[in-house]
């Protein structure tokens, strides 16, 4: 299988379906467990491109977050 480069490729990738965009049949990496208050957790997986969104949404947030003056918030 053709795994992605771009981020993380000494992750184990896998075939499967993104919970981001619900692509399926794609290179997915774990992004890390959801939870739900009625249904537990589970395993999200996330494509290359929807990866490189959460990187970069992270990224915002962590400049958000060391901005002198600004308040915390969810992004």
């Amino acid at each position: 299988m053709n795994l992605p480069t771009a981020h993380h490729p000494d992750r184990d990738w896998a075939t499967g379906h993104c919970w981001c965009c619900a692509a399926e049949n794609v290179p997915v990496l774990w992004i890390g467990p959801a939870q739900s208050q009625d249904h537990g957790t589970a395993p999200v997986y996330a494509c290359a491109a929807c990866v490189l969104r959460w990187e970069q949404l992270i990224a915002e947030h962590g400049a958000r977050r060391d901005a002198p003056g600004r308040e915390a918030h969810c992004a």
